[in-house]
């Protein structure tokens, strides 16, 4: 999506202020205080002159009083408790909001991707006025993330937690995905690995946009390319180099073979009902999935 000339890609927005603190890398090779796009954008944003003593640390502090406050309403939906929301936290969303305005307007963009993957960051866009969200939950079968993930943080505990961050962000999304109708699409990794080509040519059409030229070569085959990118890349997220040039879309499909059959147990008792609900047995056993 972010190939396409309508759109900006954002990066992770609660990741943004601190990427601004420590001068970070932006996705394209300057420094983020360097970035033709965002150094002016964040420098005009923290001016004195112009942010009445607004700093990256409030933002981050402002950020996450608004995380923890939509933790505590049960229904995103309800019209009184985002009435309420707006209110407490208008020190944030006034100046996020100005921030996307201003973004927009010095891309050209009409859409803006913003991809952290919580769903309490999405709530605060959707606060915003004159905005259009659009929510795609991009989610994977939560036996494929134990194994990723204990590879990554080499734990069991770690890989609990990520599993049940899994489920509380599932088990969000349900709820909140009724209020936003067809503002709402879930998507399977798996689903999107095995058919590429068609399942993106459904993603852009219900997200209102034209597939990129010359994107893919094949059903399977993309090119891809970072040049004119800018998003931040803080340096403890773990993030690499994107790979440039014509790829093959294939799902990783380690985590099936026998080895891995304790933390794919370990998921499905750390995301239970949410499996079954997202991966019934009977679609697992069509796509090629185990049904343990």
């Amino acid at each position: 999506m972010s190939q396409g000339a309508e759109c900006f890609t954002l990066g992770q927005l609660e990741l943004l202020w601190q990427a601004w603190e420590s001068d970070a890398p932006c996705r394209c090779g300057a420094n983020l205080r360097d970035c033709p796009v965002y150094g002016p954008l964040l420098d005009g944003m923290f001016s004195p002159s112009a942010s009445g003593g607004l700093t990256p640390a409030a933002m981050r502090r402002r950020g996450a009083a608004f995380l923890n406050s939509a933790d505590q309403v049960a229904d995103w939906g309800d019209v009184e408790a985002r009435a309420q929301l707006r209110a407490e936290h208008e020190g944030f969303l006034h100046p996020l909001a100005a921030l996307l305005d201003a973004t927009s307007e010095t891309s050209g963009a009409r859409v803006l991707v913003e991809t952290s993957g919580d769903p309490r960051v999405a709530l605060a866009l959707d606060l915003l006025e004159g905005g259009d969200l659009r929510v795609l939950n991009l989610l994977r079968d939560p036996r494929a993330v134990a194994c990723s993930s204990y590879r990554r943080a080499g734990g069991l505990a770690a890989t609990w937690r990520e599993l049940r961050r899994w489920r509380r962000r599932q088990q969000r999304l349900e709820q909140w995905r009724h209020g936003l109708g067809a503002r709402y699409m879930a998507l399977r990794y798996e689903d999107f690995t095995a058919r590429p080509r068609d399942t993106l040519a459904n993603v852009l059409q219900w997200a209102g946009l034209q597939m990129p030229a010359g994107l893919f070569s094949g059903p399977d085959k993309a090119a891809l390319a970072t040049e004119g990118l800018h998003f931040a890349i803080p340096a403890d997220t773990g993030c690499t180099a994107t790979q440039n040039g014509q790829v093959a879309i294939t799902p990783h499909e380690s985590w099936r073979v026998p080895r891995n059959a304790a933390l794919r147990g370990l998921a499905v008792v750390a995301t239970w009902p949410g499996l079954r609900r997202h991966y019934p047995p009977n679609m697992r056993a069509t796509i090629g999935l185990p049904r343990d």
